[in-house]
């Protein structure tokens, strides 16, 4: 819980200024980088929301763990 109260607001925005970055390449010419720009927005989005639904039960496992050993 105190681990993404000190982290959570920096992944929140480096995760959206990540997006927002990749998003200008959807201003191109070349629908390969209208492609691209989708793939890695999609790509930046997951990882984001991957970290606050997942980091908080595998580090709250994980202190379950080295409390038996």
């Amino acid at each position: 819980e105190n681990t993404l109260v000190g982290v959570g607001r920096p992944i929140l925005t480096t995760g959206t200024a990540a997006t927002v970055g990749f998003s200008v390449l959807l201003l191109g010419t070349l629908p390969m980088l209208h492609g691209l720009a989708i793939l890695l927005c999609v790509g930046v989005i997951c990882c984001v929301l991957t970290t606050f639904l997942l980091l908080p039960p595998v580090l709250i496992l994980g202190e379950k763990f080295k409390r038996k050993i």
